[in-house]
C-alpha cells in the first residue's frame, strides 16, 4: 500500500487573530518646522545635558532647533516625517529596525535617506563615558553641520 504525503498538517491554519493592541502613535504639541530630530529610547536628565553641551558644540539650540523624542521603545521613520520637517536625524541607542528602517549600517555611519541625513549612534550614555565613543560622534556631527 503507498502513503500519501501531507504536505501541509491543515491544523496549522486553525487559529485566532488578536488585534495588535499597541501603539506607537506619538502626537506633536510643539513647533513641527525644527532642522534637527534627535530620538533615543529614553534620555535622562544627564543625558539631556550632555545632548544639550552637543548640540551647542554644532552651533544650534536645543530648544529651538531640535525636535527631542524620548522614552519611545518604537518611533516609526514613516511617521516622523509625515508629522514633522526635519533634515537631520540623529538617534541615540537605537537600531535603524526600531524605527522602521530595513537597512543595515554601522554606528556613527551617516547615511542619507528620504533627502535627510541620519545618523545612527550608541546610546547618550555610552557616549557620555566614553572618549573615543565621543570622538566618533564628534567627527560625524562635523561632517553633518558644515
Amino acid at each position: 500500500m503507498k502513503k500519501e504525503k501531507k504536505l501541509i498538517n491543515l491544523d496549522f491554519l486553525n487559529f485566532e487573530i488578536f488585534p495588535n493592541t499597541e501603539s506607537s502613535t506619538f502626537h506633536i504639541k510643539e513647533n513641527r518646522n525644527k532642522d534637527i530630530v534627535v530620538a533615543s529610547k529614553s534620555i535622562s536628565e544627564e543625558e539631556m545635558n550632555f545632548l544639550d553641551q552637543v548640540i551647542k558644540a554644532v552651533g544650534k539650540k536645543i530648544d529651538t532647533d531640535v525636535f527631542v523624542i524620548k522614552n519611545l521603545n518604537l518611533i516609526p521613520y514613516k511617521q516622523l516625517t509625515d508629522l514633522l520637517s526635519f533634515k537631520k536625524l540623529l538617534v541615540f541607542g537605537m537600531q535603524p529596525k526600531e524605527i522602521g528602517l530595513q537597512v543595515s549600517i554601522n554606528p556613527y555611519q551617516i547615511f542619507s535617506f528620504d533627502k535627510r541625513l541620519i545618523l545612527f549612534c550608541h546610546s547618550l550614555n555610552d557616549i557620555s563615558r566614553d572618549n573615543n565613543k565621543k570622538k566618533q560622534l564628534w567627527e560625524k556631527l562635523q561632517i553633518m553641520f558644515n
